[in-house]
């Protein structure tokens, strides 16, 4: 399955019995492995974490096996580092085990590598926090994480030609800092949620060759700021925003093969910077 986060707390219920589960193949969990015992003796420590993935004596109650992965939460080490849990949250999101390149990623679930900023894909600003993300053709799976708003100073978030599924989080309408969001050539659907119109500092914004459906948001033009709108081959449709004639400084505006009906907007025929309008 795809189950993720910690063993609930309350399974310390089952000590009695000195029951062993099974949840093997469940990448987020972070105890995925066999089997393992939640037990020691009559008492349980289920978020003891496994930090090197091996138990090795220092967890009290849970065989880790190799594969597991201690819970986001319990990794002191890397609490003074402010975004590495909503990195850890999307890599956990979109698997990140799977992907083609994960150098310092890996290390970094295990609580081993905290220094994010050396990450692959991962570029930071002078104080630490994390101003890009780019992961181009990477093999990315899964959804997007919600919580990659957590990512506060977030200027770029590119990660087009993957398999990333599932829909646009309505949380990423909380982005204050976001200039570039490239999902294009995906496999998301759905539609594209209101809250995007909230994001008044993005400058490029492709959404293009996914599945996504309905309408393009009618207060559109809340994106003063938007010079590029890719939203091509996807299965959007019904009428064209007038608000689209609100952004002034568009430059490429691309709306081929959708479903769109009615008449393009009188308005359209104003923009003064315009090099491409397909």
């Amino acid at each position: 399955n795809s189950l993720s986060g910690c063993i609930p707390q309350s399974f310390s219920n089952y000590c009695p019995l000195d029951l062993n589960i099974r949840m093997s193949s469940n990448d987020g969990l972070s105890h995925n492995s066999n089997f393992f015992s939640i037990c020691n003796g009559n008492e349980c420590d289920l978020n003891d974490p496994c930090y090197n993935g091996i138990q090795d004596g220092s967890e009290s109650g849970i065989d880790c096996g190799p594969d597991c992965k201690p819970c986001i939460e319990d990794l002191p080490a890397c609490s003074e580092f402010p975004d590495y849990i909503p990195l850890m949250q999307f890599y956990d999101s979109a698997n990140g085990r799977d992907w083609t390149n994960h150098t310092g990623w890996v290390d970094g679930r295990q609580g081993n590598n905290c220094t994010y900023c050396d990450w692959e894909g991962v570029s930071c600003d002078e104080n630490n926090r994390v101003i890009e993300i780019n992961f181009n053709i990477n093999h990315l799976t899964g959804e997007l994480s919600n919580t990659l708003t957590d990512l506060t100073n977030l200027q770029n978030l590119i990660l087009h030609r993957n398999f990333i599924s599932g829909t646009i989080p309505i949380e990423f309408g909380l982005f204050e800092n976001l200039q570039i969001l490239n999902l294009m050539n995906n496999e998301l659907f759905g539609n594209i949620p209101n809250s995007i119109v909230d994001i008044e500092s993005l400058v490029e914004l492709y959404l293009n060759e996914n599945d996504l459906t309905g309408i393009l948001p009618s207060q559109i033009g809340n994106l003063t700021n938007l010079e590029v709108f890719y939203v091509h081959l996807n299965e959007l449709d019904g009428e064209l925003p007038t608000s689209l004639s609100e952004i002034p400084g568009f430059i490429r505006l691309y709306l081929f093969s959708n479903n769109f009906t009615g008449e393009i907007p009188e308005e359209y025929g104003y923009w003064e910077n315009m090099e491409f309008f397909f």
